[in-house]
């Protein structure tokens, strides 16, 4: 079966040695990243990974907590991801049954006495988000500096949340390129189907820059002015709304394999026609139209190369914004240099 182009596959691709030069920034931006879907994690249960060009195993103890881990034993290098266990809460090799708490740390050797205090397990801080397992990734091993925002859809008892199977991909791009396309307007007119362009804003505040854009669209009740929404946290998720209709949000998060592709998903919060009754057709409407979107910048994203000084037009300065803002979160890297940019 042919896969449409950027469809969730393992395919090889003839073009993967290009990847050095089309990003010149590092394949890992610091930040928190969607790696399973919270039921997918379950307890006492071993789950692999490959995020971050790591092999990664996630697990829950006994209290439900969510737990990801390095997947190779630092003793002789098995995976522990196949044919390993949790046991009693401690994740237990294959090879040779080491074992190691969730902090990483070796516990018990069957056959000595003593542990090995050196042999650790890489851990990754991980928290339960909006039915997702998240997890904090920095190449030079720092702790979180921010945390993962509560939102006000999450209680909204007129929200379904709703993970469409359909909207998940593998994406051959960079997490900063999806997301620049917050700020890049004029892009709408020509991928999306916007009829005309109004304001844009965009507003940091730490890890969040916040886009807003006013678009016209072409509709059959006649011309239809739109305002969207765009709450970006770091460059791994991006949380869209439409204003102006029924409460709607959509959390795009983003993921980093192996510096050529990545994982993005949708989880949505859509309304609900009742308290507790299913999504409303409108919802229905977002979820399609949300999906085309996305799928409409697939082919542009896979294809494009990143120019760090741009020539730009009047009025598109945002870009520049949103890629100084973006250059925070590449640790033991210079900020991205946009000084030469030409905006004609």
């Amino acid at each position: 079966m042919q896969l449409k182009a950027g469809a969730w596959t393992t395919a090889a691709t003839p073009w993967a040695q290009e990847t050095p030069r089309r990003f010149p920034f590092p394949a890992n931006p610091t930040g928190w990243y969607r790696v399973a879907l919270a039921e997918e994690v379950c307890v006492d249960e071993i789950t692999s990974l490959s995020y971050f060009g790591l092999q990664l195993i996630a697990f829950r103890t006994e209290n439900g907590s969510p737990h990801v881990m390095d997947a190779h034993c630092p003793h002789l290098g098995a995976h522990i991801g196949v044919g390993g266990c949790v046991r009693d809460g401690v994740v237990v090799c294959p090879f040779h049954q080491w074992k190691f708490d969730t902090n990483g740390h070796n516990v018990d050797i069957p056959y000595r006495a003593e542990t090995n205090r050196k042999a650790r397990l890489r851990t990754f801080p991980t928290r339960d988000w909006a039915g997702l397992v998240m997890v904090w990734f920095d190449d030079d091993g720092a702790a979180p500096n921010w945390q993962l925002p509560e939102l006000a859809e999450f209680g909204d008892e007129m929200l379904v949340r709703h993970q469409p199977e359909e909207a998940r991909w593998r994406i051959r791009t960079h997490p900063q390129e999806i997301l620049e396309n917050a700020v890049d307007i004029a892009h709408f007119l020509f991928i999306h189907g916007a009829t005309s362009l109004g304001e844009l804003t965009a507003v940091e505040d730490g890890p969040m820059l916040r886009a807003t854009s006013e678009l016209t669209f072409s509709t059959a009740r006649g011309a239809t002015t739109s305002g969207i929404d765009n709450e970006m946290w770091a460059l791994g998720i991006d949380i869209n709304r439409v204003l102006g209709v029924e409460p709607n949000a959509t959390i795009l998060t983003v993921t980093p394999i192996d510096g050529e592709y990545l994982d993005a998903s949708y989880t949505m919060y859509l309304p609900r026609t009742a308290p507790g009754e299913a999504i409303s057709a409108y919802g229905r409407a977002l979820t399609r139209e949300s999906i085309r979107q996305l799928e409409a910048d697939i082919p542009i994203w896979e294809n494009k190369v990143h120019r760090p000084n741009p020539s730009l037009a009047i009025g598109e300065g945002q870009i520049l914004q949103f890629r100084r803002w973006a250059s925070r979160f590449y640790p033991s890297h210079d900020p991205l240099s946009t000084a030469a940019s030409d905006v004609q």
